[in-house]
């Protein structure tokens, strides 16, 4: 998904439409998803149209065109633009382009913020500036959302019970971060997509929900700051050619979705209620040794995404933000990992 970036201008004159409008399309040029803000009419407006976008946006640009004269000499700004800047504040963003036309009064707030803005004269002036500064600072592969980040081995595997038996099994945790510094993510369901088997769709796979680490529940409701992990897959640690969910799925026994060696690609999708969906793929090698198993999430979201400190991110989305495999440790191959007696063997 490319870079989102929201155009903060002002929509009083037909030299600042055109301004909006010709940025637009050039970000549209160069791979971005530029969404232009109009004027909103009431708070309704502004809770659904402006916050809703804003908070969803990678990157921020604000051009400031003058308005009525004051009794210094000077002019006012945009106050439509202002408060558009205010909340972009609020929800933390960095590396934003800050445009204002020359004689622009700064007072208070605005003093703080445009310390460092970029002058201008007039339309043409403002699309140029916008032009000269993004391919020095911007990427179309950003992503301030979805900053995953791969998490370190535990040593040992994890003895996993739920109402198919009592397994022993190594697992992947992903991680879900609500970056949102207000909003709880509510009826937060994860699912696998789709998975391909050394190339080839796999159709009949299990596609109920997954479950979330130390619930019983398959969906989540995650607070404002918090992350919470769910279980993507888990492999037998008998047989570390099988790998497994644990999903909702009443099925028994419960049948590994992968029995064979080789480089799979399992897709995966988050939903919540609110929030944009997020879809991200994980390539898995089995190479039949436990030693020698391998994961990661592929890009946009893996490796080739840029990479920053989750601290450092404050958009309010939903991201993957560590990947946890823990290693097996050697246990006798056997074909099956199925418990007999689910109230004390392990398997």
């Amino acid at each position: 998904m490319p870079a989102k970036v929201f155009i903060s201008c002002g929509q009083s004159s037909e030299e600042e439409i055109r301004t909006a409008k010709e940025l637009e399309e050039w970000f549209k040029g160069k791979g971005y998803q530029p969404y232009v803000a109009k004027q909103a009419q009431s708070i309704y407006d502004v809770n659904r149209a402006i916050i809703e976008e804003l908070e969803s946006a990678d990157y921020y640009v604000f051009i400031d065109f003058k308005r009525e004269q004051l009794n210094s000499g000077k002019y006012g700004g945009s106050l439509f633009t202002h408060q558009e800047l205010a909340l972009a504040y609020y929800l933390g963003f960095d590396n934003v382009i800050l445009l204002q036309q020359e004689g622009v009064v700064l007072e208070g707030f605005l003093k703080y913020v445009l310390g460092n803005s970029v002058p201008f004269r007039s339309h043409e002036d403002a699309v140029s500036r916008v032009k000269e500064e993004v391919p020095k600072r911007w990427s179309p592969d950003f992503s301030r959302r979805r900053l995953p980040a791969l998490g370190e081995k535990p040593e040992e595997p994890g003895i996993y019970q739920d109402h198919t038996g009592i397994w022993l099994r190594y697992w992947r945790g992903l991680h879900i971060h609500n970056k949102s510094k207000t909003r709880s993510a509510s009826n937060v369901i994860a699912v696998l997509l789709d998975l391909k088997v050394n190339g080839k769709t796999k159709e009949d796979t299990d596609r109920t929900a997954l479950k979330w680490a130390g619930q019983r529940y398959s969906a989540a409701v995650i607070p404002p700051g918090l992350n919470y992990s769910f279980d993507a897959f888990a492999v037998a640690a008998r047989n570390p050619s099988h790998v497994y969910l644990h999903s909702v799925a009443d099925l028994h026994p419960r049948r590994p979705i992968i029995e064979e060696a080789g480089e799979h690609h399992l897709t995966y999708l988050v939903h919540a209620e609110g929030f944009p969906q997020l879809i991200f793929t994980v390539k898995l090698t089995l190479t039949g040794n436990w030693q020698t198993i391998e994961a990661e999430i592929l890009p946009p979201y893996g490796e080739a995404a840029p990479q920053q400190p989750v601290e450092s991110v404050t958009s309010d989305e939903l991201e993957v933000i560590e990947v946890r495999i823990p290693i097996d440790l050697p246990r006798e191959s056997q074909d099956s990992e199925m418990s007999g007696n689910s109230s004390a063997e392990i398997l």
